[in-house]
């Protein structure tokens, strides 16, 4: 008995690659690796222990409305986000897997919901390419996977999206509509008022773009909005937030080519976005270009939409004055309709258009240059930032980028796009499992805040002398902070004068603190004070083991 495959270019093989199942067993491998592989690792970057803080003091409080952080009052953010991190750490216990679950779930649906988009708009294979795009985009992967609350405001973002296409597109009826707004309330209990703002801009400005105003119209728009708006203030008033505080609307009166302090020029996403998309943000010109060409094959409505909803947040989030690399994330599902919906049209006329094709292998001969550059001059980046090994990637790693690279450039010079496309996709995937799989576990062996943490407990349990934990107002390294307060070995002294206190009565006191601490401390004239080991984290967010005393006439020590 033989096996026989379909030959390439046939109807058979066309319509297994278009296949769902096909496509299913391509992105549940990719999905997993991209979002549950190595969730253990220790929390850093400060967000993730700070939420995660959050979190614990809500359930150790059980006050589930009114946040605290260090026994203060934490009203930049909605309990809604944290509710979740305290129902997985219910069920799992508390731990990093348990507190980047949430993350991961919320991902890996929006990939499920940009898939059901591409599917919608154009074919089941640009959802193929679109959801392929989500998995593997650097920002998305890099924070998506975290104990932030972007994915999960990405994901109602984009279900609202598809709820509204399923209406517009698909003419499943008017309940799509109202069902639409749902996810956009969510988004704005997760995050703040641009979970409304960012999709219903978008969602209003379409029908006027085409010159179709029917769902304006409906009755079932307006009920939905109404019906938002409810559920927006209903939750305010019981959970008694002050909203404006997180709005990006809010925070976005003033547009100038200038930065106002502290913050970012109204052009920075433009220059930071070729880092976050990477790597496909080599393709979002050639995807653009291909969104403005009419398609008789597609749906014009369809491209309209696509670019309404990239170019559209992408012109709200530049007007805002705060800036951040993770408000890029909800621009991700955009970006993978773009991108899959121009490598769809590359894929179709494969050479036919030869300015397309030009254009295409043009900038994938970037890309691969790209590509080999970070392999070679990437972990002497990563070794200044994070102090990773420099010869962090394996031997294999590297064959392999860089035989994807030359392959690249192979398809370039011989203008082979299907080929080109392959590999890209091939590049994408390990670029992916080198993020996950290699420079987050050297990350974490280099700058664990929970590996520094279980060394301050066993010296904490092995001291002759009691071991206190001393913070003046919000530390410094939260992810440190958290993991040393989740497991209380060492007693907790919360202010300046409670420390004073101590020191009075015991004569002598030993404490962890951290870097603002610490200066602060050597600054008072009236201590002692003598470093005893330093323990070396990330971004200099050092934390020190420390003795302190009384000055009994000498100049206390700043060492």
């Amino acid at each position: 008995m033989s096996i026989r495959f379909p030959e390439y270019g046939s109807g058979e093989w066309t319509a297994l690659m278009r296949s769902r199942w096909v496509h299913a067993l391509v992105l549940i491998p990719v999905a997993w690796v991209a979002f549950f592989h190595n969730l253990g690792i220790s929390l850093f970057e400060g967000s993730e222990g700070l939420y995660a803080h959050i979190a614990h003091e809500m359930v150790a409080r059980h006050e589930y409305v009114h946040l605290t952080y260090v026994g203060e009052t934490y009203t930049n953010k909605s309990p809604f986000f944290f509710w979740v991190l305290a129902l997985s750490t219910a069920l799992l216990g508390e731990n990093e897997v348990a507190l980047r679950l949430p993350g991961s779930l919320f991902s890996v649906a929006t990939m499920a919901a940009t898939y059901g988009l591409g599917a919608v708009l154009f074919s089941n294979t640009a959802a193929l390419w679109s959801a392929l795009v989500v998995a593997t985009t650097h920002v998305f992967l890099w924070y998506g996977r975290r104990a932030l609350f972007d994915s999960m405001l990405t994901f109602f973002i984009t279900l609202a999206i598809f709820f509204w296409a399923r209406a517009y597109f698909e003419k499943k009826g008017d309940q799509w509509y109202l069902a639409s707004f749902v996810p956009m309330a969510l988004a704005t209990v997760t995050k703040g008022l641009h979970g409304l703002v960012l999709p219903l801009l978008v969602l209003a400005s379409f029908p006027i773009f085409v010159k179709d105003l029917e769902p304006l119209k409906r009755r079932s728009f307006w009920v939905g909005l109404l019906l938002c708006l409810a559920l927006i203030g209903s939750y305010a008033w019981l959970a008694d937030l002050e909203w404006g505080g997180h709005s990006l609307l809010g925070k976005a009166s003033i547009v100038s080519l200038t930065a106002p302090s502290g913050g970012h020029p109204i052009y920075w996403y433009l220059g930071v976005m070729w880092f976050d998309f990477f790597p496909w943000s080599a393709l979002i010109p050639i995807g653009l270009v291909l969104l403005l060409l009419r398609d008789a094959s597609t749906s014009r409505a369809a491209q309209v939409f696509v670019l309404t909803w990239f170019l559209g947040f992408f012109v709200m989030l530049s007007f805002s004055p705060l800036k951040r690399e993770t408000y890029l994330i909800p621009m991700v599902p955009a970006l993978g309709l773009l991108v899959g919906y121009g490598c769809q049209r590359m894929w179709s006329f494969s050479g036919e258009n030869r300015a397309a094709t030009r254009l295409l292998c043009l900038l994938v001969g970037v890309l691969a240059v790209a590509y080999m550059l970070a392999v070679t001059i990437g972990p002497g980046m990563l070794h200044r930032k994070w102090n990773v090994p420099p010869d962090l990637f394996p031997l294999w790693f590297l064959f392999i980028m860089i035989g994807l690279g030359l392959i690249l450039l192979y398809a370039v010079i011989r203008m082979e796009v299907p080929l080109a496309l392959l590999a890209l996709v091939a590049a994408s995937v390990f670029f992916m499992v080198g993020i996950v799989h290699i420079i987050l576990p050297a990350i974490d062996a280099t700058n664990s805040a929970r590996s520094a943490s279980d060394q301050i407990k066993t010296l904490a349990r092995h001291s002759v002398d009691p071991v206190h934990l001393y913070t003046n107002g919000w530390p410094n390294n939260e992810d440190l902070f958290y993991y040393l307060t989740i497991d209380p070995t060492l007693a907790w002294i919360p202010s300046e004068q409670s420390l004073t206190e101590a020191i009075r009565t015991s004569g002598k006191v030993v404490l962890v603190a951290d870097k603002v601490a610490y200066r602060n401390l050597s600054q008072r004239s009236d201590l002692d004070l003598t470093m005893l080991q330093e323990f070396p984290q990330w971004r200099n967010k050092n934390v020190y083991l420390l003795a302190a005393r009384e000055k009994n006439g000498r100049k206390a020590k700043t060492n």
